[in-house]
């Protein structure tokens, strides 16, 4: 029933009364939904289960109301999946200074991650990251961040 709700303005309430939902797989509807609150986003990131959290991120709508906080404190759990997508859609996290989440991600241990911010690097990010990264322990992230550089 949720996944066929109206996503609308409307419906904020409802969706923020069902992210408190036992179901997980309503929880995950509500993740997908664009018209959610700030309470229901606080609600659905405390969620223990790590699908809700990369729904979040993934969610444009959504990222655009993450605050500094939030996002630093999704990049602080080390999920490589949820760091991916953050650094996929830079621009979309507007609440946000982009050069300080290119900091946060350049130094994430994955090294999937720091190549996915070099792979979405656009003018935003300053130039002293992907000079670091040509220095990666990664041989494939610091040649893809030599490749930026000589762009």
């Amino acid at each position: 029933i949720v996944r066929y709700m109206p996503d609308t303005k409307e419906n904020t309430k409802v969706f923020e009364k069902l992210a408190l939902n036992s179901s997980c797989m309503v929880r995950e509807q509500i993740a997908r939904k664009e018209n959610i609150n700030k309470k229901t986003i606080k609600i659905l990131l405390a969620d223990k289960r790590h699908g809700i959290i990369g729904l979040l991120v993934a969610n444009r709508k959504v990222a655009n109301k993450l605050t500094p906080k939030q996002v630093k404190n999704i990049i602080a759990l080390g999920n490589p999946a949820h760091c991916i997508a953050i650094a996929s859609n830079l621009d979309d996290f507007t609440k946000c200074d982009i050069c300080k989440l290119a900091k946060f991600l350049s130094n994430h241990n994955d090294p999937k991650v720091r190549a996915e911010l070099l792979s979405r690097w656009n003018k935003d990010i300053p130039k002293n990251i992907i000079k670091k990264l040509t220095k990666d322990k990664d041989i494939d992230v610091a040649n893809a961040a030599k490749e930026k550089l000589t762009k």
